[in-house]
């Protein structure tokens, strides 16, 4: 839900009187696009106290922030429902400090007067305000310490610290700047200020919808992956069901066009919906090496019906088949087989990459999948081989190619 939506929902007819409150709490999508921007004020703890601190003259704006988790998330999240999920060895390493798990290893109390006497403070109360600010995650997540302390400590953390404890001040006969006393604490503990992109990136799963892992006896890299992978067309007598067959000979019909290209990587791609934040219907995309347009492009100047017309002999083979596909309702064919329920933010891309076929189906917003199949694996025409490393869509034009997450946390170039 947008944050108008959030608005309605909570004040009705004064509305933009809440407005401001949603939009607060949805300001990470700023500096996360993702779905995962959400860890960091979409919670009926932490999330709902940062947010009465931000808004002290709101009396009802912790119980709007949980009613804003609830619509978004269907549950009354918690932030340790959220850290339970991340990655410890993906998280900023603090430097140093010895932590092993524990704060009360860290220094803190030298931080504090460090600062004071920089500032030239009489006392220390203001800086142990800024601190226990960025604290606050650890008291809502004490057994996730190390991923609780990431949450605040980093480049928004640091504008949630100017948001709530204010401007620069004169005190004591000193300027005090809260956001200035936050980038020091933050630096003193990393060396550096991480971005709150290096926090969400180490979510496993947004912890919404269906999230697959792995399984270990896939969790190879390529080399071995190429070397295993034996290509060959399917046994199509040892499946049944008519669907099934008619969806694998479609995919076998489209690979065999698509290689034929020669180009590499090769991709197509549809949606119904995909999350853009303007809501097109119908997304379509088609990439042949360096070649790239899609339909309905956010942000970014590409029309699929458009530059197909003066597009190289390849793409415009590549878009033949797609429309081939989508006419035959290979989208429809997959819900049915393998999704089990209504066609919604999720495309739904066949990919030539490294010479060998894959099929992709990733959530654009409204869950955590990024699901990669390796097609003709084995025995099998179609085989869950692992979850794409970003968003899969929203990188179809980037130079690194699909990108598959590994059990261990690795990631390996497909």
């Amino acid at each position: 839900m947008r944050p108008y939506q959030h608005a309605k929902s909570s004040g009705g007819a004064r509305w933009q009187h809440d407005l401001e409150i949603h939009e607060f709490i949805d300001s990470s999508k700023a500096v996360v696009p993702g779905i995962r921007h959400r860890l960091m004020l979409h919670s009926v703890d932490f999330g709902a106290d940062l947010v009465a601190l931000a808004f002290p003259n709101r009396n009802d704006a912790a119980e709007i922030t949980r009613r804003h988790v609830r619509e978004d998330l269907n549950e009354d999240r918690t932030l340790s429902d959220w850290l339970s999920h991340i990655e410890p060895s993906l998280l900023p390493r603090i430097d140093g400090s010895g932590m092993q798990g524990s704060l009360m290893e860290i220094n803190w109390t030298g931080l504090v007067e460090n600062q004071t006497h920089r500032i030239g403070l009489s006392d220390t109360r203001a800086v142990k305000a800024v601190l226990n600010l960025l604290l606050l995650p650890t008291q809502h997540a004490p057994d996730a310490c190390e991923a609780a302390l990431a949450l605040m400590c980093n480049a928004f953390g640091v504008s949630l610290v100017r948001r709530i404890l204010g401007p620069p001040k004169e005190l004591d006969g000193a300027v005090f700047d809260p956001a200035q006393v936050a980038e020091y604490l933050t630096f003193s503990l990393y060396n550096r200020i991480p971005s709150l992109s290096e926090i969400t990136g180490a979510l496993r799963t947004t912890h919404q919808g269906i999230s697959v892992k792995i399984p270990q006896d896939r969790a190879e890299t390529l080399g071995t992956l190429q070397q295993q992978v034996e290509y060959r067309p399917p046994a199509w007598d040892a499946f049944e069901g008519p669907e099934l067959n008619r969806f694998v000979g479609l995919l076998r019909d489209a690979v065999k066009r698509l290689l034929a290209l020669q180009m590499d990587p090769v991709v197509v791609a549809a949606s119904p919906n995909l999350f853009n934040d303007i809501y097109y219907s119908e997304w379509q995309a088609v990439r042949v090496g360096d070649w790239y347009s899609e339909r309905h492009q956010y942000n970014r100047h590409k029309d699929l019906e458009r530059d197909i017309q003066s597009a190289p002999a390849h793409a415009k083979q590549a878009y033949d088949v797609l429309q081939e596909l989508e006419k035959a309702g290979w989208r429809d064919l997959y819900s049915r087989l393998l999704l089990r329920q209504a066609w919604g933010d999720q495309a739904l891309s066949l990919v030539i990459q490294d010479g060998m076929p894959w099929l992709v189906f990733n959530s654009s917003n409204n869950s955590d999948e990024n699901h990669v199949f390796a097609l003709w694996y084995g025995d099998q025409p179609l085989c869950y081989f692992g979850e794409a490393e970003e968003r899969f869509d929203g990188n179809l034009f980037s130079a690194s190619g699909l990108r598959v997450r590994r059990m261990d946390g690795g990631v390996v170039k497909l």
